[in-house]
């Protein structure tokens, strides 16, 4: 799985048979099941399947860990999800990570004891189409015709990214799925063959940003335009929190802006929405409550037109 959030990973839906609520998770090593200096250890409190996952319709899923992992004190990377406006160009390449086999042979294989990484080339729809059959409004096909040696997803690689690495940061593109020597019930994993990825911006691309705007311990940047409450109103991220901007005028520049309310981020960006005390209001320039009545206290609020939250 991938981490999206400081308590949120992604992975594959059919791979909900293989983990349960309580569960332990280690996360960032590179080592298959051994921890690393930097890894680090979280209990699963819940999990969230697609309602509609029917293998491989609708693959995916949601584990939501017990506690945030401290993502400026540890080396744990979170990673982008690709939004509707975020398109692969024809035939771009594309990165998979994972521990899976590194062989199709038939028969039972060991998976990797090392993070595998390989080069796939992204296939577009009509392309796929013409050589598969797939649901492609919820799929994203890759072929492995890059390098001379072999390198296509395989058992054990299920759940985890599929990577565009051609910006400053890594956005998950996909989330491996399958492939023809899944479906066919035979242990190959077939080379020049495209595998599916879950499209994590496709069709259901609304219930993958509900699950992150109502799960997630602090909303990733790449949510926020999506998630209803964290815009405006709720300006608390990671970012902002991590630049100790914990204050925030209530609704500021909408028609719900309240003088008399602010609000207050926690050191995980949860939101609350609190009141001025008695005969006080929020002042920008000072982040914080100042006199609201002149017969209290000086009232007085320089003007502050610039915040660096925006």
């Amino acid at each position: 799985g991938s981490m999206i959030a400081p308590n949120m990973v992604i992975s594959a839906g059919h791979c909900s048979v293989a983990w349960q609520v309580g569960a332990q998770v280690l996360i960032n090593s590179s080592q298959f099941r051994v921890p690393e200096a930097g890894s680090v250890f979280r209990t699963i409190e819940s999990i969230h399947v697609h309602p509609g996952f029917s293998f491989p319709d609708n693959d995916v899923m949601f584990i939501v860990l017990d506690k945030p992992v401290d993502i400026y004190h540890s080396n744990v990377q979170l990673v982008d999800v690709a939004v509707p406006s975020h398109q692969l160009a024809p035939n771009q390449l594309l990165t998979l990570i994972g521990f899976g086999r590194q062989t199709g042979d038939p028969g039972p294989q060991p998976l990797a004891s090392t993070l595998q990484e390989a080069t796939l080339r992204f296939l577009d729809d009509v392309t796929c189409s013409g050589i598969v059959s797939l649901p492609f409004d919820t799929l994203v096909c890759a072929i492995d015709d890059v390098q001379p040696e072999v390198q296509q997803s395989c058992f054990g690689d299920s759940g985890g990214p599929l990577l565009d690495m051609s910006g400053e940061t890594p956005v998950l593109a996909g989330v491996v799925s399958g492939g023809f020597g899944y479906i066919d019930g035979s242990q190959n994993c077939l080379r020049h063959v495209p595998s599916f990825y879950f499209e994590p911006n496709g069709a259901e691309f609304n219930w993958v940003v509900d699950q992150v705007c109502n799960l997630a311990s602090s909303v990733p940047a790449w949510a926020v335009p999506f998630c209803p409450c964290h815009d405006p109103c709720d300006v608390c991220n990671y970012e902002s929190i991590y630049k100790g901007d914990f204050y925030h005028p209530f609704c500021e520049g909408t028609n719900a802006f309240d003088p008399f309310k602010f609000v207050q981020c926690d050191a995980w960006g949860k939101c609350f929405k609190r009141h001025c005390g008695p005969h006080t209001k929020w002042c920008d320039a000072y982040n914080t409550c100042i006199h609201a009545n002149p017969y209290k206290g000086d009232t007085y609020c320089p003007p502050y037109s610039s915040h660096y939250y925006h």
